[in-house]
């Protein structure tokens, strides 16, 4: 684990990074069908570029995860089911953020020769792009339930139920 330096650790860094890849991935994927309305190809690659950014920066993103796993891992009140579910949906994030990285260089190289594979690129990139999106909320989601207990599944009635620390009956 690597030690806290007084700035930040890699829990902080991880909780930093984590929403890079999601929205660059959205702007891209948006971008994306501009520039399929426009028929743009210069905002076609520049769709492209985000989505491969977001795939590296989705790289960082699962190491600080592993790493952070360990630092967080004993705390109080934090729960080893969410850590690992969060780490399996994860991985699966990190395969679609990658095929995704891929398809768009391959968009680029398919941009460049002109070639009749265009729209099968485009397609391709846009139906992974709408799957690794859901896959990015999933683990997102599964990520805050760590230290969020009020976003578990059943907090919102455990919340509204009556306290006897605020003299409900």
């Amino acid at each position: 684990m690597l030690a806290h330096t007084g700035f930040m650790n890699v829990p902080h860094l991880h909780l930093m990074l984590t929403h890079a890849p999601i929205f660059i991935s959205l702007v891209g994927i948006c971008m994306l069908v501009v520039a399929i309305v426009r028929k743009s190809s210069e905002l076609r690659a520049a769709s492209y570029w985000l989505l491969i950014a977001a795939a590296l920066l989705a790289i960082a993103v699962y190491v600080t995860g592993e790493a952070s796993e360990e630092a967080i891992e004993h705390l109080a009140g934090v729960s080893k089911r969410f850590i690992e579910e969060h780490a399996d949906a994860a991985r699966i994030s990190l395969i679609g953020s990658e095929l995704l990285g891929i398809l768009a260089a391959l968009g680029l190289f398919v941009e460049r020769r002109r070639s009749h594979l265009l729209r099968a690129v485009v397609g391709a990139v846009l139906v992974t792009g709408a799957l690794e999106m859901l896959s990015f909320t999933y683990t997102a989601n599964l990520g805050g339930q760590i230290r969020h207990t009020e976003i578990r599944p059943g907090a919102t009635q455990a919340l509204r139920a009556p306290s006897a620390d605020r003299g409900e009956n």
